[in-house]
């Protein structure tokens, strides 16, 4: 049986290092997140920017109890 791997999974996976994880989730989700920054901020090069910062964010949590 093969398991399909959630969307908690990847991201707990990716909070552990899991470049992989991170990849499959940036792959779904850059497309419309640029395409909801892009309408509010209108420029399209800041958009990208913006971007790039929100997933670098994103990729740097930490979803480990201390």
């Amino acid at each position: 049986m093969n398991k399909t791997v959630t969307e908690i999974e990847e991201i707990v996976a990716m909070s552990r290092g899991d470049v992989k994880a991170f990849n499959a989730l940036y792959a779904r989700y850059h497309k419309p997140v640029h395409a909801n920054i892009l309408k509010l901020i209108d420029n399209r090069e800041l958009a990208t920017e913006v971007l790039q910062d929100v997933f670098y964010r994103f990729g740097r949590i930490d979803l480990r109890y201390r």
